[in-house]
C-alpha cells in the first residue's frame, strides 16, 4: 500500500515505524491533509495532529484551520487523527495556559463531528499511525468489493 505524506510534515514521518511493513510512504504537497492513499488522493484524507498542535487550531489558528476543514470538503472525507487522548488535550491547555478553556475544547470537537469532520483521539502515536492505516486501507477493500459488484452485474446483463 502507498501513502503520501504531504511534504510540510515532518521526515521521517513520526508514524512511518508503526505502519505495516507493506506500507511505502512517498512525499507530495497535498492540497488538503497530511497523509492520503497515493491512488485515491481525493478519498479520506488524514489530518495528523499533536495535542499541541489541536489546541493551537483550537485557539490561535483557529481561523486558519476552520478553512482548512473547509478545503476538506471537497474530498472523499477528512479526517482529524490526534495522537493524545481527550484528557491529554484537556490537560496540556490547562499547563499551558493561554485561554483555551475545558469548554472550547469540548465544544470544537463536538462541533466539528456535528459538522461532518471526524476526530479520532488515538491516545499515543502508535495508535494513531495503526488507526490511521486501518482507515486508508479499508479504501482499498471498498475499491475491490465495489469492482467485484460491478463485474458481476456486468456479467448478469451481458
Amino acid at each position: 500500500m502507498r501513502v503520501t505524506i504531504d511534504t510540510r510534515e515532518p521526515w521521517p514521518h513520526p508514524w512511518a515505524a508503526h505502519f505495516s511493513p507493506d506500507v511505502t510512504l512517498e512525499r507530495a504537497t497535498l492540497d488538503v491533509g497530511d497523509l492520503v492513499l497515493s491512488a485515491l488522493v481525493d478519498g479520506v484524507c488524514v489530518e495528523r495532529k499533536a495535542t499541541g498542535d489541536l489546541l493551537a487550531c483550537i485557539g490561535r489558528e483557529r481561523e486558519r484551520f476552520d478553512r482548512e476543514i473547509r478545503r476538506g470538503r471537497y474530498v472523499g472525507q477528512l479526517l482529524i487523527v490526534c495522537e493524545g487522548s481527550v484528557a491529554d488535550l484537556l490537560s496540556e491547555a490547562r499547563r499551558r495556559g493561554g485561554g483555551v478553556s475545558d469548554n472550547a475544547i469540548m465544544g470544537s470537537l463536538a462541533a466539528w463531528q456535528r459538522r461532518g469532520t471526524p476526530v479520532f483521539m488515538a491516545g499515543s502515536i502508535p495508535l494513531a499511525a495503526q488507526f490511521c492505516e486501518r482507515v486508508l486501507r479499508g479504501q482499498i477493500t471498498e475499491a475491490q468489493r465495489t469492482a467485484k459488484a460491478v463485474a458481476k452485474a456486468e456479467a448478469v446483463t451481458s
